[in-house]
């Protein structure tokens, strides 16, 4: 076998680059790429403006159809007897339960209130109900009630108001 003959070294190096014209302007002397370029931009703006339009007419629908809706737990005042109270996970389960029941959210201002169990007067024996204790009140087991059903807010679209005690009765 022979050796292969050695390569010179100037066969490895480049061409030399032709020079450039001083007057040569990449914007204006390349129409292919500032057409790439613009095409570029135009496209990049429309697929992020798309979701805004979009959203936008999906925010104002879903508005609509919350403030549309019958609230199920509507109803006037009415009186019971506080029977107890749930813990801390109890209400979150409830109000999980409740959000996705109703396809609302709770209105925020209401998250941090003790939630009561009541039996309302001329109810089903052992039937309890619900209701939040507004901030400042204090209830205590067997005091007698005012009630009123949950709202929608009018406020915050999508978002309602929970059930809740008016007046203790028994001071």
């Amino acid at each position: 076998m022979t050796d292969p003959l050695p390569i010179h070294e100037s066969a490895l190096q480049p061409a030399p680059a032709k020079p450039t014209s001083p007057d040569f302007r990449l914007w204006r002397d390349a129409p292919a790429w500032r057409n790439l370029i613009l095409a570029a931009i135009g496209v990049s703006a429309a697929l992020l403006a798309l979701p805004l339009i979009e959203s936008g007419d999906r925010a104002q629908t879903d508005v609509t159809a919350c403030q549309s809706k019958p609230f199920p737990f509507s109803h006037q005042a009415r009186q019971g007897q506080v029977v107890g109270f749930l813990t801390l996970e109890q209400a979150d389960n409830a109000v999980q339960r409740t959000q996705t029941q109703l396809g609302m959210t709770i209105n925020p201002d209401y998250l941090s209130n003790v939630r009561s169990l009541v039996h309302l007067d001329g109810g089903v024996q052992g039937s309890r109900y619900i209701y939040l204790v507004p901030q400042g009140m204090n209830v205590r087991i067997g005091d007698r009630v005012e009630v009123v059903g949950g709202l929608i807010d009018p406020n915050l679209p999508c978002h309602y108001i929970p059930a809740l005690i008016t007046r203790d009765l028994s001071q």
